[in-house]
């Protein structure tokens, strides 16, 4: 009977775990401080238990996309437009900058790091979503920390973004 109890318990908390992991997954736009000028959108997904973030698109300051046709004629992420400021020049499109995060009882996902690209330098993460259904996003660095708000983005979206 224990060991059945105990199937059920651990069935139930995995359930709990993956109810949490689909509110944090997905796409999310990030902008510019103080603006609404779009900067980013970043893909949110599980990989073995762990969630991370990688940039799909970038944006210009004027909220142009970086976007290009490729030898196919296909609309794609510009990978010209790389991140200067770290070692290699990676571009910014498939920038891992979320990494390892896992999800605690409360809806948070902490334990990973997250990555500025514009100064090359990581810091603990934790991310959750908000009650207005925005996505926070802080970095931590000793006592000292920043958030960030994500606002939903769809696939739609997305798509319009890769229309000329």
């Amino acid at each position: 009977m224990k060991k059945i109890l105990m199937l059920v318990f651990l069935q139930i908390f995995c359930l709990s775990l993956a109810v949490h992991a689909a509110q944090v997954t997905g796409l999310w736009q990030t902008f510019y401080d103080g603006t609404n000028i779009p900067k980013s959108v970043i893909r949110i997904y599980e990989k073995d238990g762990l969630v991370h973030g990688e940039i799909v698109v970038t944006f210009r300051k004027d909220g142009a996309p970086d976007i290009i046709k490729n030898e196919k004629g296909e609309v794609i992420c510009d990978i010209s437009v790389r991140a200067e400021n770290m070692r290699g020049r990676p571009p910014f499109c498939g920038l891992i900058v979320l990494k390892n995060l896992r999800p605690n009882n409360r809806g948070v996902y902490s334990g990973g790091t997250i990555l500025n690209p514009e100064n090359d330098r990581s810091y603990r993460a934790e991310i959750w979503v908000a009650n207005d259904g925005n996505l926070k996003i802080r970095g931590r660095w000793g006592i000292f920390w920043r958030t960030m708000t994500a606002f939903p983005f769809t696939e739609e979206q997305l798509k319009s973004v890769f229309t000329l």
